[in-house]
């Protein structure tokens, strides 16, 4: 998250907005407490379900 805080300041810092694929739905709550959304789910070949997230800029 100290990562995610860091690339988010920068993103802000400049007003951009900010995409992520979240692999593992025991994060997601995380992305949302800063910010992020849900957009959509995607279905790899192999059947593991990737949320895609966005937030936008600020």
């Amino acid at each position: 998250m100290a990562l995610l805080s860091d690339t988010l300041a920068r993103l802000d810092a400049i007003g951009a907005n900010a995409y992520l694929e979240s692999t593992n739905p025991a994060d997601d709550r995380r992305y949302e407490s800063v910010g992020f959304v849900r957009h959509g789910e995607l279905v790899t070949p192999g059947g593991r379900r990737v949320t895609t997230m966005w937030r936008p800029a600020r």
